[in-house]
């Protein structure tokens, strides 16, 4: 609201509704429902350490303009992408490299050890390196800061697990039910904190066990139309599509059709 930090968000921040409320405990009042005003006023009230208080997937931007200081991130898994370029005195960012053409910038040639990487077994997103000699991928889980077009810092910011309550199991100790129990709760408040969307959710669904999984747990929360959270429970919309990819030579059907039967999603398949 002072203007002193502004963004560039490309991703989404999971838990943005507990930490709206959070901030709105402490004061601070929103205008939009969306969890990039969230992001923002997370910086304004605690800095970057916003980021340590976030679960989901992003390529963050952050201009800090006080201190003329450009904060650049990737979500800790490295699922958005990130590349920068840049020449004397100048950077730019960009989520394909292709856009970073339009700046005008020299990105190089080919880098070969990129090249023979890919040519001799088909590795990509190994590490900073991309085809481009002249472009970098930022790193996922580390802050860069960046000031006067020429990068100032590079430091870990959070070690990806997942922000929520779990149980605590200590190794050694615990049976298979306690391992159990725990897989559990993480993977049900993962698939719920996912459903929450602007228009209505479907799934990718094969004929696997992680996606089954992830379609039942979904129909399982929303089959009120809220996800899980006793009091505070907010509004969610209904699943009610599954999307499969039938191929000739390996058919899951008869492994899916079941699942659809439960959860009574409409089913689309290509």
């Amino acid at each position: 609201q002072d203007g002193a930090w502004a963004v560039v968000f490309n991703g989404e921040i999971y838990n943005f509704i507990e930490l709206r409320r959070e901030l709105q405990a402490q004061g601070v009042r929103f205008h939009s429902d969306s969890d990039t005003e969230v992001l923002v006023e997370g910086l304004a009230r605690w800095g970057v350490g916003v980021l340590e208080r976030c679960n989901g997937m992003w390529a963050i931007l952050a201009w800090h303009r006080p201190t003329r200081t450009l904060h650049a991130c990737r979500d800790p898994w490295g699922i958005k992408p990130l590349y920068v370029t840049g020449q004397a005195g100048w950077l730019g960012f960009a989520s394909e490299i292709k856009a970073l053409s339009v700046l005008g910038a020299d990105l190089g040639g080919v880098d070969p050890v990129a090249a023979r990487r890919f040519l001799d077994d088909a590795h990509l997103d190994l590490d900073e390196r991309t085809m481009f000699q002249g472009v970098r991928r930022l790193a996922p889980g580390i802050l860069y800061r960046y000031r006067d077009g020429r990068a100032l810092s590079d430091e870990p910011y959070g070690d990806g697990t997942a922000r929520v309550d779990l149980p605590r199991i200590v190794p050694g100790e615990a049976g298979e039910a306690a391992y159990v129990d725990a897989f559990r709760s993480a993977f049900l408040d993962a698939v719920r904190l996912r459903l929450r969307a602007d228009v209505d959710i479907g799934t990718c669904l094969s004929g696997g066990l992680d996606s089954t999984a992830i379609s039942c747990a979904a129909a399982r929360f929303l089959g009120s139309g809220t996800a899980a959270g006793g009091a505070n429970a907010e509004r969610v919309h209904a699943c009610r599509h599954a999307f499969t990819a039938q191929m000739r030579e390996f058919d899951e059907s008869r492994y899916i059709e079941p699942v659809i039967a439960q959860t009574g999603a409409r089913w689309h398949v290509t």
